[in-house]
């Protein structure tokens, strides 16, 4: 049962070891989950041009309420990005030509340059006019590709402690592999519906006080590109949390909150088809609701979609961090091939 974890953690963490000899010289980065460093000019950053930049990359987290932005931000000027400047984990450095400079406009991205597995993104343009103009177009690309380096690094912080028998039982009975930290328990786990949570912060003399982080997985066979619609992806999600979250207590249960429009995203597509949907949930006739992160990928060589759903209850705590955690959970999914 070790062997799995070992490979799973293996998995995750080859697609970030580059050259060795290059790599075991380099230091670890600095700076904690969603922290960026921005590069400028100084008297840029003070004025309008730096809140247009804020205003950009503070772009709020879809689904989270209270509204969170995307990044915690912190800044450099030119000058002093040295030393341990440049060891920060996310760096946007925004290269401004001046006259003489004939530079297209351009985003660029380096890995462990200054740090291991560091990212810094390299924004190119003539004037700052060019710059606006370009981060107003690719700002999104600049926050999904940040965003995807902090989800595979939460998905190696995971990997170190993980439970291998459950990891194992979940391989062999529903062909998939997936980290399971040893901090989740399952739930329900029958048929094609696996379903695990984390429940942490508990008061005994207080139980608002806590948080939980659910995640339920199902598969079901593919028939047509139609099952892949947003709505109906919806519509199917709904139906299986219908059934295994219904109290006969009160005849609550999860569904999806209709008030907030969700957010599709297109991972990757063809025969190795995988989405993500941001949503809020709540709780029919309860005053509960949060956060939801779903992914969607086509099994292709088994013909089935591979369907999980992660949410957060944490009233009066900061989610974007715990969402993250989820995510990091439901992307580590990969099917084991017949």
């Amino acid at each position: 049962m070790r062997i799995l974890s070992i490979i799973l953690f293996i998995s995750i963490c080859v697609s970030s070891c580059g050259d060795y000899d290059k790599r075991s010289t380099l230091k670890a980065y600095l700076g904690d989950f969603g922290d960026v460093m921005v590069v400028t000019d100084r008297d840029l950053w003070e004025g309008d041009f730096g809140d247009s930049i804020k205003i950009l990359l503070t772009d709020y987290v879809p689904a989270i309420m209270p509204a969170q932005g995307q990044f915690d931000l912190e800044y450099s000027s030119l000058e002093n990005f040295t030393g341990s400047a440049r060891r920060f984990r996310n760096v946007i450095y925004l290269d401004i030509g001046d006259k003489l400079n004939n530079q297209e406009s351009n985003i660029a991205t380096s890995k462990s340059e200054y740090a291991l597995d560091q990212i810094i993104v390299y924004a190119r343009a003539k004037t700052t006019e060019d710059m606006l103009e370009l981060l107003s177009k690719r700002y999104k690309d600049i926050i999904n590709k940040i965003n995807d380096e902090e989800v595979k690094r939460k998905q190696q912080a995971l990997a170190f402690r993980q439970d291998s028998a459950a990891i194992e039982n979940i391989q062999r009975k529903k062909g998939y592999n997936i980290l399971v930290p040893t901090a989740y328990k399952v739930l329900v786990d029958s048929g094609n519906v696996l379903w695990m949570n984390k429940l942490s912060s508990i008061r005994d003399d207080d139980m608002e006080k806590y948080n939980v982080r659910d995640i339920v997985i199902t598969t079901y066979s593919y028939e047509s590109e139609e099952m892949l619609l947003l709505e109906n992806l919806l519509k199917k999600r709904d139906e299986v949390l219908r059934v295994i979250t219904f109290d006969e207590t009160d005849s609550t249960y999860i569904r999806h909150q209709e008030k907030l429009e969700p957010t599709l995203r297109v991972l990757s597509a063809d025969n190795d088809y995988k989405l993500e949907i941001r949503s809020q949930w709540t709780k029919e006739g309860a005053f509960q609701g949060g956060p939801s992160i779903q992914y969607i990928q086509l099994d292709y060589d088994n013909r089935r979609i591979i369907h999980a759903d992660a949410r957060v209850y944490a009233p009066g705590y900061s989610k974007r961090e715990l969402v993250r955690e989820l995510e990091a959970i439901i992307k580590s999914i990969t099917p084991v091939k017949n």
